[in-house]
């Protein structure tokens, strides 16, 4: 995941990153949900479907996940309408 972010253009992550205000408490959740999911996949290797659905419940009731969500669809369908 981190590789396909960091493989975009280094411009679109710079502006992302010092443009948004909110971008630095999401990096820092990230980092920390990430190493929980380390913890979960070290702790439980066998179980990684039922650690996603865990996830997937625990992303589908924050809002702002939704949010953003619907915010990279409507980004992917205007790209694709550009190509």
């Amino acid at each position: 995941m981190s590789q396909s972010v960091i493989g975009e253009s280094p411009e679109l992550i710079e502006s992302l990153i010092n443009m948004n205000k909110s971008s630095r408490a999401t990096i820092n959740r990230f980092i920390d949900e990430t190493r929980f999911l380390r913890r979960q996949l070290k702790n439980s290797p066998g179980n990684v479907t039922e650690i996603c659905r865990g996830l997937h419940r625990g992303f589908s009731e924050d809002p702002l996940f939704t949010r953003a969500r619907e915010m990279r669809n409507s980004l992917i369908e205007a790209r694709e309408g550009c190509l």
